[in-house]
């Protein structure tokens, strides 16, 4: 993600229509689809002027808003500006399509972008961690921003209302925590007592006495069955 989202590969998008579906798919999550045909007037804000994309979920078939930032409202009002200016009676797409389409009121389809995103990708030459050439699908930038906000104490629920999901089972599927985020976690959860140091029952522990008549320790030592299975 740290290659795709570098502004200097992004830059590398021959068209600005197509850098733009790129940063809105990975910044908020929408499907394809549902980027693709975006409405012209997507753009709405709150009662305090914060901005948010709203855009149709054909899936659930229903309206649905995902926050942005001012610099993505930027792009949008530039997108808006660029069909204006060649449909001054104006669109009803964001994104209409580029050929049969006289009047620009016809939606770009999604084939038209999964056309471009590879050899958009062998321009960056985008690798994984083995350093092989990567192919990525436009979905899984969904995936990842669900991982993302789960990873950063995003709640659950505000997830679910960002991707629009119906259930919390299907949130549920992102809530993949990386092993650093597991490590904070149990940081945070280790006990402090009033004199600023650990609990006894989260400092190592110390060696057992040795066996005696004033110890009674003979039975043979069994561990901890959760701190077994939090090792595994």
């Amino acid at each position: 993600m740290a290659q795709v989202e570098d502004p200097a590969n992004l830059d590398r998008w021959q068209d600005p229509v197509f850098r733009l579906i790129t940063v809105i798919l990975m910044c908020c999550g929408l499907r394809l689809k549902d980027a693709c045909r975006l409405p012209f007037d997507c753009l709405v804000h709150d009662a305090e002027g914060a901005p948010y994309l709203r855009y149709l979920n054909y899936k659930m078939k229903r309206e649905a808003l995902v926050p942005i930032d001012e610099e993505l409202e930027h792009d949008i009002r530039d997108q808006q500006r660029r069909l204006l200016e060649r449909w001054p009676a104006g669109v009803r797409v964001l994104f209409p399509r580029k050929l049969k389409n006289l009047h620009g009121q016809v939606p770009m389809r999604g084939d038209t972008y999964r056309q471009v995103l590879s050899p958009w990708l062998e321009r960056c030459d985008i690798r994984d961690a083995n350093g092989q050439p990567v192919h990525l699908t436009p979905h899984q930038w969904r995936h990842t921003l669900g991982t993302r906000l789960i990873n950063r104490d995003v709640p659950q629920e505000v997830v679910r209302r960002i991707l629009d999901h119906d259930s919390h089972e299907m949130t549920a599927h992102y809530a993949r925590l990386h092993d650093t985020t597991v490590r904070r976690h149990w940081e945070k959860a280790r006990k402090v007592n009033i004199s600023a140091r650990r609990s006894p029952s989260t400092q190592t522990a110390r060696s057992p006495k040795p066996p005696g008549p004033n110890n009674a320790s003979d039975a043979p030592h069994r561990p901890c069955p959760t701190a077994t299975a939090a090792c595994r």
